[in-house]
């Protein structure tokens, strides 16, 4: 393998899955759950899958579309398999599954409930016949990431609230489903901070859109066609929207400010109610390229977008005051303004149309072209009185009566010289009425708190814009707000805690059916529920408990004083740089772990390292990260309460554990453990609200459950890595030995160092030696030193492994596999391109297309960073790998994979040539048919083009691939419509060379495949690319040539056509020696036989004379053996000839008869 130390580091979320998907792939498989067996026989029975679908092994595990890890069923994808039948109740015992993709099949019946499956990530059910979703379907799926259950015949259903278990999710999609109800808040951000993708299209939801949306992450959002209503103001603050579908609803008030969604590209507002004009930072937006604001009642001016931009917009549906572009009538835009305050009412958009406002429109009476009137009298109007009234200069009459308005009357109105009567009674206004003209009639009756400054507390009337009148539980509630601000600077919403001993609350676990679990305490005088959004303490009580705006858990000091026996040595769990860990119970038998950081060792330094973990863990919820249950703030004393894990820490079974009188670690169970860290670290990079930087992985940071599954810990150390930044810089932290030596030296820290102490902890898993050894000798102290100098040849390596470990070949085969990766895990800010080609093997091995396509993705980006990048990545075997893949996913279904299968074809193009084992895997049948499949594909050129160009290549090295190649269909059709009609010359010059190999292959055989080429009229093609295509692509075409006249049916065919001679003429000696050479031999071929009229048409284009020249300069020994020939065969028939310049136009010539 070649060393390439000059590749950057491009992807950790790369790696790490990487690192997940071969620790999966290495697992040992001896014999899978009989739990996990019973539930894929009861799926077998239920579906009756045909013979192809290979499910009829004793072992489940080696069926077709079914994946296993550590002997437990983690995926079945049998999407796309035409299956019919019904899903077993016996899934929901497939506790480890991750994936379930059973979409586009003919699947019937109620789905089952899936009640408790936590490790499902991936759930595909589109495109079936389910006809029922049971309520507990979603329940403790407390790892759900995507959920897709479109076009399916439900029962009417709706979001249930199970689904808040899934606080991880990103992706739900439940288009055509029978959806029901209103769309439920839970969805917003507070719930779900990852969900970029909500599509509940053409269902039958009302209400809403729920303000709770307001800041989520996601990016599209499909709502169309169901009956939604109100306004759409909660999308201004959706910054992350790229897509929005909101058509065919009914949708109303005026389009709220896009100034914000700086990533919108799509906007569908079709077939709503929305008034008011379009704003502008719609219009301004520099990402938007589609947008639809058809049948609404839109008015003012009509916008004028970006000619990139989309627009339809027809005017017959909507009020603009233009059929084009322009602005409008002052007029019109005074109206508007007027009506803005209003949130422009309906009837006035469905009646004020045109540029003209004197022109009958609904409330407005002029005279010569001037406002007189404006009457809105019991029009159901709410809002505000606006101040632009007054810009209407000849009003007289101002009639807002019998209506729902609310604030004060402008000033502004006394200034409008010809007013004569102003009538707002009825209404809800209060405040002072202006002082108008003594003249003038003013009514003011009906609003109860006219002449008021504010409106009273228990005014009947609906609360103003004003501020309102304190009562005397307004006044305590500001006192006790006001003694909250003493101990905390920023809070938005409170808890109390009136008893130092009083409360614990336990954030929400899987299944709760509240916001939080209440638990009371032993001897508490209090106790606090999940109710009410605001707590207090009272005027008289004193409390030195601190509350901090990161969460709603928190726990007395008497509370951990009393579960931990007042914090005694004989609860002491551990102590590490910040603390002591003790363990405790509370009183429902419930195990805690509480890490106190008393005062003594926190300075300022240390409060703001324990908020930045308050801030991480209440964000962060994962089953491999260890989960925090409460904090308490008390005095200078910080606290915080994590869930209990049984078996302690990592080192205590690995360095320890002779002296603690347990077993060693098997193997597998070390695997599964780096499996474990990896997901949970994996998460902290990537899959969180925000991405984290633990610093300070090791194996006391990383504890065990009684299964022996692994929880990352301890994020005192964890710090918030800048939103789209990879790196922070601020003081070193973490342990000698696990450093990454960049940032010790530099202090910078990226997702890097995280690495590097993971592949300091793979290295111990191997040896059973600690990071930093003193006992050791000095060249042996520092493990990763050692470890590089062990692992140099086999038989030093072997003895690097820890004894304990029960070594047999296909142990030390997966050992030395983890050994590289830890090896690339610790290099400096490197990686060898040999890891890439690992990693992308062993996602096609575990059938993972996504992160196979995104690792394809990253290593093509790093080729093209530098020769040297695709040297090394090409010279480690990533060609190989790449086939691999192909074949894996083809093998699988075409359309299910065509993304990925496209991303593969595009990187083989910068992989050429391929290496033996390549060529080997991409010549089977399924490739091979899957590349002609991409060729037939009429709308995506680029694939086309790769595909020709990977079979060129593929028969360029192996004559073998010339026979796969024609045992499939149509290929000749395919490829002379490439010839016909050309993708670029690279293309065609590679569907030359593959037809010419075909026809070459055939005239060997039956010359079956020639003939069909023949007699579809590719000589005809030839001769037009002869006349005026490149020189690349002329010298292939032809040898096309060549290999047809080799035919006695292409010869006669060839001749026929009047070009063939003249042109075969003019290339020798024009093009290239290859082209003169394969011009000569086909002329030769033609001219077999003495056919005289072919000669002497040669002879008037004046081939003797080139044929003479070919001779003086030297040709190949076969060429001069024809040029011999053909001067000869001339030369008996010069005298019958007059010689023509070859260089004059193909017009001059007649070929006699």
């Amino acid at each position: 393998m070649k060393s390439c130390s000059g590749l950057k580091f491009q992807s950790l979320a790369s790696i790490f899955h990487g690192l997940l998907l071969l620790s999966v792939f290495f697992c040992a498989n001896s014999q899978t759950s009989p739990d996990d067996v019973s539930a894929m026989f009861a799926l077998k029975k239920s579906l009756n899958p045909p013979d192809e679908l290979s499910w009829s092994d004793p072992d489940p595990c080696k069926w077709g579309h079914v994946f296993c890890s550590e002997n437990r069923v983690t995926r079945i994808q049998i999407g796309h398999q035409n299956l019919a039948g019904t899903l077993p109740k016996e899934l929901s015992s497939l506790t480890q599954l991750e994936r379930l993709e059973v979409q586009w099949n003919n699947i019937s019946g109620p789905l089952p409930s899936l009640k408790g499956l936590s490790s499902l990530q991936v759930l595909m059910l589109s495109n079936n016949q389910f006809t029922l979703i049971p309520d507990d379907f979603f329940s403790g799926m407390s790892s759900l990431q995507s959920v897709e259950i479109d076009n399916n015949p439900l029962s009417a259903w709706q979001i249930p609230e199970s689904l808040r278990n899934a606080s991880t999710l990103q992706n739900f999609s439940a288009n055509s489903a029978n959806v029901t109800g209103n769309i439920p808040s839970f969805l917003g951000p507070d719930e779900f901070p990852g969900l970029t993708n909500l599509h509940l299209a053409l269902n039958n939801l009302e209400g809403e859109l729920p303000s709770a949306f307001s800041r989520s992450q996601i990016e599209s959002l499909w709502l169309n066609g169901q009956k939604l209503s109100g306004g759409i103001d909660v999308l201004q603050n959706m910054t992350f929207l790229k897509e929005v579908w909101l058509h065919s609803n009914g949708f109303s008030g005026p389009l709220p400010d896009f100034s914000g969604l700086k990533n919108l590209e799509t906007l569908n507002l079709r077939d709503n109610s929305f008034t008011g004009p379009v704003p502008m930072s719609l219009v301004n937006l520099d990402t938007l390229k589609v947008v639809n604001l058809t049948n609404n009642l839109l008015q003012g001016p009509m916008p004028k977008f970006r000619e990139s931009v989309s627009v339809d917009m027809t005017q017959d549906t909507n009020s603009f005051c233009l059929p084009q572009p322009g602005d409008c009538d002052p007029r019109i835009d005074t109206l508007l303004s007027i009506i803005k305050l209003m949130d422009y009412p309906r009837k006035f958009s469905e009646n004020w149309k045109g540029n003209d406002p004197c022109a009958d429109w609904f409330g407005i009476t002029c005279n010569n072209g001037n406002i007189t009137i404006v009457n809105f009298e019991n029009m159901g109007l709410t809002g505000t009185i606006s101040p632009d009234f007054a810009s209407l200069k000849s009003l007289q009459r101002l009639v807002l009566a019998n209506n729902n308005l609310t604030g004060t009357i402008p000033e502004e109105l006394t200034t409008l010289p010809g007013l004569m009567e102003f009538d707002v009674s009825n209404n809800h206004l209060y405040g002072k009425v202006p002082a108008f003209r003594s003249n003038m009639i003013v009514k003011t009756g009906g609003n109860p708190d006219i002449g008021k400054d504010k409106v009273d507390s228990n005014s009947t009337g609906t609360s103003s814009t004003g501020t309102t009148n304190p009562g005397g539980l307004f006044v305590l509630c500001l006192i006790l707000v006001a003694a909250f601000c003493l101990y905390k600077s920023k809070q938005k919403r409170f808890r109390r805690v009136q008893s130092p001993n009083a409360t614990v609350i336990h954030p929400r676990h899987s299944g709760s059916d509240n916001d939080s679990v209440k638990i009371t305490v032993a001897g508490s005088s209090v106790s606090v529920g999940a109710v009410s959004e605001t707590h207090t303490v009272s005027a008289g009580e004193s409390s030195d408990i601190q509350m901090v705006e990161a969460g709603n858990m928190v726990i007395s000091i008497q509370v951990l004083k009393n579960v931990t026996n007042n914090f005694s040595e004989e609860n002491i769990l551990g102590q590490g740089g910040f603390g002591t860990v003790y363990k405790g119970e509370l009183h429902d038998g419930t195990k805690i772990a509480v890490k106190r950081m008393e005062c003594g060792v926190i300075t300022g330094k240390g409060t703001a390292e324990f908020k930045s973990e308050i801030a991480v863990l209440t964000k962060v919820r994962h089953r491999h990260l260890v989960a925090l249950l409460g904090y308490c703030l008390d005095g200078n004393e910080k606290l915080l309460v994590y869930e209990y894990m049984p078996q302690g820490t990592l080192s205590r079974h690995l360095f320890n554990w002779a002296d603690e009188g347990l077993q060693p670690l098997e193997w597998k169970t070390r695997l599964t453990v780096a499996l474990d860290v990896a997901r949970g670290v994996e998460y902290l990079h990537g899959l969180a609200h925000q991405s984290f930087i633990h610093r300070d992985l090791k194996p006391s940071n990383i504890l065990l459950g009684d299964d022996m599954r692994a929880k990352v810990a301890d994020f005192g150390l964890v710090r918030l890595a800048p939103e789209g930044k990879g790196s922070i810089e601020t003081r070193i932290a973490g342990t000698f030995g696990y450093l990454a030596p960049e940032y010790a030296v530099t202090g910078r820290v990226t997702t890097k160092v995280d690495v590097f102490s993971f592949g300091v902890i793979l290295m111990e898993l191997i040896t059973g030696r600690k990071a930093l050894d003193e006992s050791q000798p000095e060249e042996s102290m520092h493990l990763v030193t050692w470890f590089r100098r062990m692992h140099l040849n086999k038989d030093t390596f072997r003895k690097a492994i820890d004894p304990t470990i029960d070594l047999d070949e296909e142990t030390l085969a997966n050992i030395s596999t983890v050994a590289e990766l830890a090896g690339h895990c610790c290099a400096r800010s490197r990686i060898n391109g040999l890891t890439w080609v690992m990693l992308i093997v062993a996602a096609a091995r575990v059938g993972d297309a996504g992160k196979c396509q995104e690792l394809v993705g990253k290593i093509k980006d790093l080729a093209k960073e530098s020769e040297r990048n695709r040297h090394c990545i090409v010279g480690n075997g990533i060609g190989s790998a790449l086939a691999d893949s192909f074949e894996s996913f083809a093998r699988f279904s075409f359309d299910a994979h065509v993304n990925l299968l496209k991303e593969i074809l595009a990187a083989f193009t910068w992989t050429f040539p391929l290496d033996e084992e390549g060529v080997s895997k991409l010549k089977s049948a399924v490739s091979l048919r899957c590349m002609v499949w991409f060729l037939k594909s009429e709308n995506d050129l680029s694939s086309r083009q790769n595909a020709i160009c990977v079979l060129k290549e593929l028969i360029s090295a192996d004559q073998a691939c010339v026979d796969g190649l024609m045992g499939i269909q149509d290929i000749e059709e395919t490829l002379f419509h490439t010839v016909k009609v050309p993708i670029c010359p690279k293309a065609t010059k590679a569907s030359l060379v593959i037809i010419y190999n075909m026809i070459k292959s055939s005239k060997e055989k039956s010359g079956e495949t020639a003939l069909r080429f023949i007699r579809m009229g590719l000589i005809h093609l030839i001769l037009e690319i002869l006349v005026d295509g490149d020189k690349s692509v002329c010298e292939k075409a032809l040898g096309v040539m060549d290999s047809i006249c080799s035919l006695e049916e292409g010869r006669e065919n060839a001749y026929e056509n009047a070009l063939t001679v003249p042109l075969l003429v003019k290339k020798i000696l024009r093009v290239s020696d290859t082209a003169t050479e394969f011009s000569i031999s086909s002329l030769w071929k033609l001219c077999l036989g003495e056919n005289e009229s072919a000669l002497v048409e040669a002879m008037q284009l004046g081939a003797f004379q080139k044929l003479l020249v070919v001779l003086q300069i030297g040709s190949g020994e076969r060429t001069k053996e024809k040029v011999t020939e053909l001067l000869k065969l001339m030369n008996l028939c010069r005298d019958k000839v007059d010689c023509v310049d070859a260089s004059m136009g193909f017009k001059y010539i007649k070929r006699s008869n």
